[in-house]
């Protein structure tokens, strides 16, 4: 009873920072353990406004990058093509690392429409509601994954349904790796 409510606060605190949603955490226990969950909320609300920020001012960077390629690329267009050529390999090169770098931060930042999901629970459900029975080994304990539910959702029914239409028959399980969790689906 007394190490419940710092077991909530730390399953909660692991799940900081995988999608870019505010998960506020219930005050519960002692007193010393509602104001660390306190501190937690509000340290998860400056991290969401500095992440904010900091995709506002990457939108900008970004926007002013674009232009002055574009003007670049206007001007070498005017220039004949024995002077214009080094330079367009150069605005070429510049483009390709501009995008990388777009690409790397898109990655780095956690979604702004992801959600935390249980994937052993999401299959069993999924199974659930199919039409009809089909067999199943899925993994018992919680795997969390930052992911768009209806896309998740739209990937597993297209395999389960393509392996039903096509062989007739599925069979679902999943494992627990060093890497993580496995999900098979067999026909």
């Amino acid at each position: 009873m007394i190490f419940r409510p710092l077991r909530a606060l730390e399953a909660a605190a692991t799940t900081i920072g995988l999608t870019s949603k505010q998960h506020v955490i219930k005050e519960r226990g002692t007193e010393d353990v509602q104001r660390l969950t306190r501190a937690i909320n509000d340290m998860q609300a400056r991290i969401k406004s500095v992440l904010a920020e900091r995709s506002q001012t990457l939108a900008s960077l970004a926007h002013d990058i674009r232009t002055g390629l574009t003007h670049i690329k206007l001007r070498l267009d005017d220039l004949n093509d024995e002077t214009a050529a080094p330079f367009e390999s150069d605005v070429e090169h510049l483009e390709h690392l501009f995008s990388d770098m777009l690409l790397y931060f898109r990655a780095e930042q956690p979604g702004s429409d992801l959600d935390l999901v249980d994937v052993s629970e999401f299959a069993r459900q999924i199974v659930a509601d199919l039409p009809m029975a089909i067999d199943t080994k899925i993994a018992l304990a919680p795997f969390l994954v930052a992911t768009e539910p209806a896309a998740l959702k739209r990937a597993f029914s297209n395999i389960i349904s393509n392996s039903i239409r096509y062989a007739g028959s599925v069979e679902i399980s999943s494992e627990r790796t060093d890497q993580g969790l496995e999900v098979f689906i067999e026909d």
